[in-house]
């Protein structure tokens, strides 16, 4: 989610202890299955309708099921909280109406 992404970005720029090492600007730790479902319920659809499936037996077997990197010691660095998942769907639903 692009604010999320500027929020670190705008907290690295004016980080005085900058050190060589990657900072990750990710949301909450999830899952496909778990995002999906956060869509969905956001979306108004039935979240029912959201099945797990199986890595081993997708056509698709490269695809980790965790879609996150850890922001953790980014956040807890910069000093920085970032929304759930659910609260930048639902402002991104927002800003399309």
């Amino acid at each position: 989610y692009y604010r999320h992404f500027l929020e670190v970005l705008k907290a690295l720029v004016e980080y005085k202890q900058l050190i060589n090492r990657t900072f990750h600007a990710s949301g909450p730790r999830t899952s496909r299955f778990l995002f999906a479902k956060s869509f969905a319920n956001v979306a108004g659809f039935d979240v029912d309708l959201v099945k797990p499936v199986s890595r081993t037996s997708s056509s698709l077997p490269f695809l980790v099921s965790d879609l996150s990197l850890s922001s953790e010691r980014t956040l807890q660095e910069l000093n920085l909280h970032l929304e759930s998942h659910e609260s930048f769907i639902i402002d991104m639903e927002q800003r399309s109406e």
